[in-house]
């Protein structure tokens, strides 16, 4: 039985699965966020995949334990109009790894010690992944976002 795990990546890799997700077939992108990505692949990187977001539509429901999240784009049409937050405390559901589920893939990464990635294309996970996401959505709080 081949076993899985988070292998080490580059930020180049991080980036080119976030185009990816950017470019998603089914317009929506959920992710459980630890860190901005501008702190991950740097500020104009972040905004370079904003736009690709934007220009494709690209929605994004972001759970985050973090019950403020300050604002961290330039591209107010962007946040605006495509970003939607929601908390929740870390005894309820504490995120370890940052998860990214879009079409039929789960991108599970780590930037502490050391970047690490793990890819799985599997759309029977991948729907169920989304399943579990929008069930804690469901039943997590609206987030306040300073401006």
């Amino acid at each position: 039985m081949k076993k899985y795990k988070l292998e080490k990546a580059t930020i180049d890799d991080l980036y080119e699965i976030s185009l990816m997700s950017a470019r998603s077939k089914e317009k929506q992108l959920y992710i459980y966020e630890i860190s901005t990505l501008s702190e991950i692949i740097g500020f104009d990187r972040a905004e370079i995949l904003r736009s690709e977001f934007l220009k494709n539509g690209i929605k994004v429901k972001q759970i985050t334990n973090n019950p403020v999240v300050s604002k961290f784009t330039k591209n107010d049409e962007f946040f605006n109009k495509l970003m939607d937050f929601r908390y929740v405390p870390k005894d309820i559901f504490g995120i370890r790894d940052e998860i990214l589920i879009f079409d039929d893939m789960v991108a599970i990464y780590n930037t502490e010690p050391e970047i690490k990635l793990l890819v799985i294309k599997n759309s029977d996970f991948a729907e169920n992944q989304k399943e579990l996401f929008l069930e804690l959505w469901n039943n997590s709080k609206k987030i306040i976002v300073n401006k």
